[in-house]
């Protein structure tokens, strides 16, 4: 239709410095406009310079093609496009696709339009934050230095009027229109009065928009109703369905909790009416998304359960009908904490025709809307919300920074539609929280000078806080990392959860975070694997990578826009002179101090997103766990009384088989319990994996279904007993297993060490040596009968594995964890595990090896725990060299047993104490037992002082609490769904977060339901130290009352900690200190304080003010120390004139690193807190107290980044 228009375009394009042109989707105004311009321009043998903005860059590139494959051009000739770092243009380009942000970069570094002869804005209605800049900057520099550039404003559906006043006010001459008609099927439109005879109206409130529950009912029925309307009978069986055409549905609801009940309602009508149910959400795999281009099977009715993804960024050209709920969430900033929220919104009248026009594409259509046609017409907007009045302006300031033409509130004030000046003064200090504005306080405390950090901030593709993260890695040694995380943050997450599998997705997720409870960990460790997978050619065809990537729940095509993002951001942060040269501290450091460093530098960059887990009460929660260990079980209750759970055996087992083995199950009056057994493959320290997978369960919105067991003889399983247990798997490996007696003291021979909390060894009692040397033959049999590599692998399989040790090969006793993608092993009669096992190295295990039990024990050392700011290695070294000392036999005292693991006392032959040797060569620290621990402990010491030799004896004498229920006495006859409420499965050592800023206080903490720390759980409850979590991002729910935290990091259990990185990364702090001024007591933390008039020193940001008592000593060489580091820091990257070159940048790296593990390692036991004496109060520390440094107004001393803090005197 656009060449129907073409010499009314032009005109109005040559006769006016402004046109607006509309036209409607598919009319092929983007393609064709530029071409004509170009076209016209050559006739008349005039220069020209084409520049076409669009908002995506998926849309830039394919225009730019789809043109040149028209003219039958080469891309980057006469025609090219520019989006990111990609660039095809050359000298002779006439017309150039850009993204916004391209042509923003552009203008803000010129400050003109002069380069150009014409730019066109193209999908203007979208007024989305860049394309509101654009036309603001345009709109200014049109009038001032750039008036004879043609600037043309195109879209589908807009305000025209609106665009054209806003244009017309500032410039010479007129603002003209062109309106492009297209044809387009017809799609007729239904409200919710026409469809009462299907069921009532959904009730809409307007101040409370959501989706009621005969909306849910309404639009079933609709669809239901849609083979009457199309004249068709629904056939006896599916094999009849390949004579109907059945139209394609669309629905539009507002989120993916909304698609789940829409689809659990047309779940029981599925297979009766031959329903093909699609969900679309941003949130699901791309492999998904691709399945709503499929065509339904023969007869079936395709059904796209969709948010708002499908109204423009997909097209499905085959649907017939759309059933909108006029509802849609929007992510809006909370004025008062200036958090991004996602809020629940009636849709505009202009969305509402966008996604009607979905329907007839191909045919005409119909359109269900289940609102009323008089709310529609009255209470529904026109357009929505401009992202300028509604999203977070820290880019747009940045960008108006850049420009130097003004106060951001005196520039952004004349956008379109212009933002909030409260919310520009809030953005501005966030800015400065940063550091990319500078914090000298002065008379204006809502404006700031741009700093060195705000320019490479400026430059980047990134949210400020992720663009933080990469300088402090510069600084730190660990840009490398820094960069594949802040890539995989600022993308949508690569680490797929496809639609009802995110319990086995939860499982991989912790397993690429490897113990180090971080998303932004699991991010860098699985894209680190699959660009090592890349580079050794491990994917040798495409097929390769993507069956590599279903496996591992990876998404291919987001991994490699992460790949492409890194390598933008390097070559960016190249042209500030900022390279990565920290692969030597990666190669040759600890693992574990790299990784604490990687998570100090994220707390620095993700300031003040910190929160701490709460306490639980130990007493109360192991009382309601029946004294069972929770971080083994989960308790499910709701279930009948009289230990009614034993009749929900084969459901309960179901429910949980995905989360781990089950071991065994107890049954206590109206609960049960499920204890798992260990899943090697999976590090989430002492809880159990299981344990984590199973919390993922207890979800109120989507409760488990459970089937109760009729019994053959009801009366025998329902005696007044209480405490019963029984066997999960009767097939279960056997374990060698220690149980309570005399003999505490027994020889063992130890095998492998993980650490100080988990070493592996087998008793080196007779009877034991005995069982081993039957082992070796056995083995030695079955690996001469079975050959290597011809053996079926099944998880939880024995099979005998050949390794090397010393240039002896030998086979081992293995039971497999994990076949896919690649196979592990673990040794089940000396503890390790072995990963990426070649299936040659396998062989065939005889039945009688079967059946021995393992004998691997894994031990812990008892009353001690490992340092977190010690290296890993220097304490399993240690240990190491104490055991080869002893020649691997040590002597053991069991203390007691919890969590499958025994706690013990460890001597060397010549009786040295090897727990209070570690203690006393600062690698270890004394802690308490568990309380879980300490009942077993009473169980030994009782066996001990009956001196019962016999295991089997004590058992008898002294009962055990549970008693074992006989499988062979319940026979079930029948199983019915069992209709009452379960609550479950979880722990009441479960514990929640509190966020340490003011404006936290008093809203709730949630985590973000796929972060790794959705679950939380003190691993260490004696402690009375809570533990830290660094969120990258925080948002707020629609009512305010509640922060949601994502992509969440929690820091190891480090005494001082806390206060340490509050002192470190805070922008501005002021100590506390006691009544009589002799040491400090805490300190308030923000961006200080500024005097008013009436002489009160009010804080500048209070909402963001943390009020941190400390729980260690802290004292003026520690505040000597943080401003060592913070001066480091500055001297790094406090200006373009600081950055050094590859040699002094390294030593800065090394010095920094050292002087905080030197911090970190610092041995500070902990002291009471005092009490709270001045809640976040400035300025009371009088000046004649105050101990200044020595460095001001010096380049280590940036007061415009991280100033330095001043002491006080004691």
């Amino acid at each position: 239709p656009t060449t129907e228009y073409r010499s009314v375009i032009l005109s109005k394009i040559d006769q006016n410095p402004v046109t607006i042109i509309q036209g409607s989707t598919g009319s092929g105004k983007t393609t064709q406009i530029p071409q004509f311009i170009l076209d016209d321009c050559a006739e008349n043998k005039r220069y020209c310079n084409i520049l076409v903005t669009q908002p995506r860059k998926i849309a830039a590139v394919s225009i730019a093609r789809r043109v040149c494959q028209e003219r039958q051009w080469q891309v980057g000739q006469l025609v090219g496009y520019h989006v990111g770092l990609d660039k095809m243009t050359s000298q002779d380009t006439r017309l150039t696709y850009v993204t916004t942000g391209v042509f923003l970069r552009r203008i803000i570094k010129s400050k003109s339009l002069n380069d150009f002869t014409h730019v066109i804005l193209d999908e203007v209605h979208e007024r989305d934050q860049e394309t509101d800049f654009a036309m603001l900057l345009v709109r200014k520099l049109l009038n001032f230095n750039s008036k004879s550039v043609k600037v043309i404003l195109m879209s589908a559906t807009f305000d025209t009027n609106e665009f054209s006043e806003y244009f017309g006010s500032c410039i010479t001459g007129r603002v003209d229109q062109v309106k492009i008609s297209g044809e387009m099927f017809t799609v007729s439109e239904h409200f919710a009065e026409d469809l009462t005879t299907l069921g009532p109206m959904p009730t809409c409130d307007v101040s409370n928009p959501e989706v009621s529950e005969e909306a849910y009912v309404l639009s079933a029925r609709i669809i239901g109703h849609l083979d009457k309307l199309e004249g068709c009978t629904l056939p006896n069986s599916a094999a009849d369905t390949k004579y109907l055409r059945r139209g394609s549905v669309l629905v539009f609801l507002p989120g993916i909790h909304e698609i789940r009940e829409m689809e659990r309602l047309l779940e029981f009508e599925r297979e009766n009416r031959c329903f093909q149910i699609i969900p679309l959400h941003s949130s699901i795999t791309l492999e998904e998304q691709s399945l709503v281009f499929s065509k339904p099977k023969p007869g079936f009715r395709k059904i796209i359960l969709s948010t708002n993804i499908a109204e423009s960024s997909i097209t499905v050209p085959d649907i017939k009908y759309v059933i909108d709920f006029c509802l849609t969430k929007c992510l809006v900033c909370d004025l008062d904490t200036n958090y991004q929220s996602l809020r629940l919104q009636w849709s505009s009248k202009a969305s509402g025709k966008q996604r009607s026009g979905r329907a007839g594409r191909v045919s005409s259509g119909k359109v269900f809307r289940l609102v009323s046609r008089f709310f529609w017409n009255t209470h529904m907007q026109d357009y929505g919300i401009p992202e300028m009045q509604r999203c977070s302006l820290e880019s747009a300031i940045l960008k108006v920074k850049l420009l130097g033409m003004g106060a951001p509130k005196s520039v952004l004030s004349l956008a379109l539609s212009p933002p909030d000046l409260h919310n520009i003064g809030r953005t501005i200090l966030l800015l400065k929280e940063v550091g990319a504005l500078s914090t000298t306080a002065d008379k204006n405390v809502y404006d700031g000078r741009l700093t060195f950090v705000g320019q490479v901030l400026a430059s980047l593709p990134l949210d400020m806080r992720l663009g933080k993260l990469l300088m402090l890695g510069y600084v730190f040694g660990c840009l490398g990392q820094c960069l594949i995380i802040a890539a995989s943050l600022a993308k949508s997450s690569f680490l797929a959860t496809p639609y009802n599998l995110e319990l086995k997705s939860f499982k991989q997720k912790l397993l690429w975070a490897n113990g180090s409870f971080s998303d932004c960990i699991a991010f860098l460790n699985a894209y680190q694997l699959w660009e090592s997978c890349l580079k050794s050619n491990v994917f040798r065809r495409r097929k390769d990578e993507l069956e590599w990537g279903r496996e591992n729940f990876i998404q291919i095509r987001r991994i490699h826009d992460v790949h492409t993002l890194v390598e933008e951001l390097q070559d960016r942060l190249k042209q500030f002179n900022i390279r990565s040269n920290d692969l030597q501290y990666w190669s040759s450091q600890d693992k574990k101090e790299n990784e604490l460093i990687l998570k100090i530098v994220m707390c620095g960059a993700f300031y003040p997103n910190y929160f701490e887990l709460l306490s639980t009460d130990e007493d109360i929660a192991l009382k309601e766990m029946c004294m069972l260990d929770p971080t083994t079980t989960v308790m499910i209750r709701g279930f009948p009384p009289n230990c009614g759970g034993m009749l929900f055996k084969d459901s309960i087992i179901k429910n949980t088989k995905d989360c781990g083995k089950a071991k065994k199950l107890y049954y206590d009056g109206t609960k049960a319990f499920v204890e798992f057994e260990k899943d090697p493959e999976i590090d989430t320290g002492k809880v159990y994996p299981a344990v984590y997978l199973a919390s993922k369960l207890n979800n109120p919105q989507h409760r488990l279904q459970f089937h109760q067991n009729y019994m053959q003889d009801e009366n025998s399983t329902t005696e007044s007993r209480i405490f019963l247990c029984e066997e999960a798997d009767c097939t279960r490996h056997s374990y060698e297993v220690i149980k309570p007696s005399a003999m505490v003291w027994f020889p063992i021979y130890v095998t492998h060490i993980n650490s100080v909390s988990c070493f592996w060894g087998y008793k080196a009692l007779p009877k034991n040596i005995e069982i081993m040397e039957t082992l070796e033959k056995l083995i030695l049999d079955s690996a001469a009968k079975y050959s290597s590599g011809n053996v079926a692998l099944e998880v939880d399989k024995v099979v005998l594995i050949a390794l090397t040790y010393n240039n002896v090969t030998e086979y081992y006793r293995t039971i497999v964890t994990r076949t896919k993608p690649t196979i592990s092993v673990w040794c089940v009669d000396y503890g390790n595990s072995v990963h990426n096992v070649e299936r040659s190295s396998l062989c065939k295990a005889s039945y009688e090896l079967q059946f021995i039990p393992f004998q691997a024990i894994c031990f812990r050392l008892r009353g001690v725990q490992q340092l977190e700011n010690i290296p890993a290695s220097k304490t399993k070294q240690a240990l190491f060299n104490f055991v080869q000392s002893s020649k691997g036999i040590m002597r053991a005292k069991v203390y007691s047993i919890s969590a499958g693991t025994v706690n013990v006392d460890l001597f060397t032959k010549d009786d040295q104490y090897i727990n209070q040797m570690l203690v006393d060569s600062k690698l270890c620290v004394v802690v308490e037992e568990s309380k879980v621990s300490e009942l077993s402990h009473r169980s030994w010491q009782l066996a001990e002082e009956n001196c019962s030799n016999d295991e089997d004896s004590f058992t008898e004498q002294y009962s055990e609490m549970w008693h074992k229920l006989d499988p062979s006495s319940r026979v079930p006859i029948k199983k019915v769904p069992y209709q009452r409420v379960i609550h479950g499965p979880r722990t009441p050592y479960e514990s929640s977060f509190s966020s340490l800023m003011q404006v936290g206080r008093c809203r709730k903490v949630r985590v973000d339901r796929n972060s790794i720390n959705s679950f939380a759980m003190n691993q260490n409850p004696s402690t009375s130290m809570g533990l830290l979590m660094a969120s990258a991002e925080v948002a707020i729910n629609q009512s305010g009352s509640t922060m949601l935290a994502r992509n969440t990091t929690l820091l190891p259990p480090i005494n001082g900690l806390r206060s340490l990185l509050l002192l470190i990364f805070s922008p501005i702090i002021e100590l506390r200190v006691d009544a009589k001024e002799q040491q400090y007591t805490g300190a308030i933390c923000g961006l200080g304080a500024t005097q008013m008039c009436n002489g009160e020193w009010r804080s500048v940001l209070p909402d963001h003010d943390i009020e941190v008592e400390f729980d260690t000593d802290i004292t003026n060489q520690d505040v000597i120390d943080v401003n060592g580091i913070r001066m480091l820091i500055n001297i790094a990257v406090g200006s373009q004139d600081s950055l050094c070159g590859a040699q002094a940048i390294h030593r800065i790296q090394t010095n920094v690193r050292q002087k905080l593990l030197g911090l970190l390692r610092k041995e500070r036991p902990l002291i009471d807190t005092m009490p709270k004496l001045h809640d976040y109060k400035w300025r009371l520390i009088p000046e004649d107290k105050v101990l200044p440094h020595q460095v001001s107004d010096t380049q280590a001393d940036k007061k415009d980044f991280y100033r330095l803090h001043d002491g006080v005197l004691l």
